[in-house]
């Protein structure tokens, strides 16, 4: 899934700091975000944040399971 937002220069301000040097980005799914270039603010950030706090890293693992590798004859 992709999104690909419009972005405007929509001059709302920005609920951190009060600024109108801020950006709306507008996704065709039907939600947008607000950017103030003055701040730093992001609307998105807490979400962004959500995404970002799991590395990855496998924290179980069972021992009886095998790992499937394809052997190769000669």
């Amino acid at each position: 899934m992709t999104f690909d937002p419009e972005s405007r220069r929509s001059e709302d301000p920005c609920p951190q700091c009060g600024g109108l040097n801020t950006l709306s980005h507008d996704y065709p799914e039907g939600f947008s975000d607000l950017e103030c270039l003055d701040c730093g603010f992001r609307s998105d950030a807490e979400e962004i944040a959500e995404l970002a706090r799991f590395e990855g890293a496998l924290l179980e693992r069972d021992p009886s399971l095998p790992i499937p590798v394809k052997k190769l004859t000669a």
